[in-house]
This record gives structure tokens, C-alpha cells and sequence, in this order.
């Protein structure tokens, strides 16, 4: 039997059954967890809007170049996310031997993964560490700085 009070009650087969009250309560819950959500979901898209400009505003201080052409890129996003390496670049040298007192140096300094890369156009690199996403680099230059300030910094992405 079904009653009136908007709480859930047997039926004659003993299986219970909700009232339109109860339907009506659950259909308002989901309203409110969608609109939660949709909220959520439109926080969480400013947030990566504002750090994204943060990135880009962070970018337009530093070298960016491209490994395959050795020739700069813009440093907007879009045209950095594309890239399966991005390299903290400490210096290029026209002599190994000169790259590997560089690589001994920071090793020193601490920046364990610092590393001499092929030799590309004639010169050779020294990466100070290696990243899969641009916003990990980025973070990662105030840390060198800190470590020491003459270093000069830049940006080498294998696309």
C-alpha cells in the first residue's frame, strides 16, 4: 500500500516503493551535483587559463628553440605542447671538452641530470635537466636561478 506521508512504503507484494516526494528529492539532488560539478569544472578551466598566461608571461623572458630547425619559437603554448622534450639549456659549445667541465660544473652545483647532448649544428649543449611539459621547465628556472644567477637559461624542445 502506498501512503500518503512522502516516505517510502510496502506494496502488497512486500516491495517497497518511494513516493513522488522522495522521486522529486532525488531529481533535485542531481540538479544540485551537476550544478556543482559544471562549477567545478568552470574553476578548474580558469585555473588553467591564468596559469597558462602565467606560463606564456614566464616564456617571453627566455630563449625558446626549436632542436630540428635551431631556430626560435614563440613562446605561446599551443606551439609548445607539441614537444616530447623540453631541455633547461645551460650552454653551447663548440668543443666537447668545454661542455663537459659545463656538465661537471652544475653536477656540482647539484643539478644531478645535468648532461652533454649530441653534438647538432655544430655545437654541443649542455642540458641542465629534461622535461615532457613546458610548465615543468618553467617552474623549474626560478630553482636555477637560485642555485646561481649568472647562468642563462634557455629553452631547447625536441618536437
Amino acid at each position: 500500500m502506498k501512503n500518503n506521508t512522502g516516505t517510502t512504503s510496502t506494496n502488497d507484494d512486500g516491495n517497497y516503493q518511494e513516493s513522488s516526494d522522495s522521486i522529486e528529492q532525488a531529481k533535485e539532488e542531481d540538479e544540485e551535483t551537476k550544478k556543482k560539478e559544471k562549477e567545478e569544472a568552470q574553476i578548474k578551466a580558469e585555473e588553467r587559463e591564468k596559469q597558462k598566461k602565467e606560463t606564456e608571461a614566464i616564456l617571453e623572458h627566455y630563449t625558446i628553440i626549436d632542436s630540428k630547425t635551431n631556430n626560435p619559437v614563440t613562446p605561446k603554448l599551443e606551439e609548445l605542447e607539441s614537444a616530447s622534450k623540453i631541455h633547461l639549456i645551460a650552454g653551447s659549445f663548440s668543443r666537447l671538452v668545454n661542455a663537459e667541465q659545463e656538465q661537471q660544473r652544475l653536477i656540482k652545483l647539484g643539478f644531478n641530470n645535468a648532461k652533454v647532448l649530441p653534438l647538432n649544428n655544430k655545437m654541443y649543449r649542455v642540458s641542465i635537466d629534461v622535461f615532457e611539459k613546458v610548465e615543468q621547465a618553467v617552474k623549474d628556472f626560478d630553482r636555477i636561478k637560485a642555485v646561481d644567477a649568472s647562468l642563462d637559461v634557455w629553452l631547447l624542445i625536441d618536437k
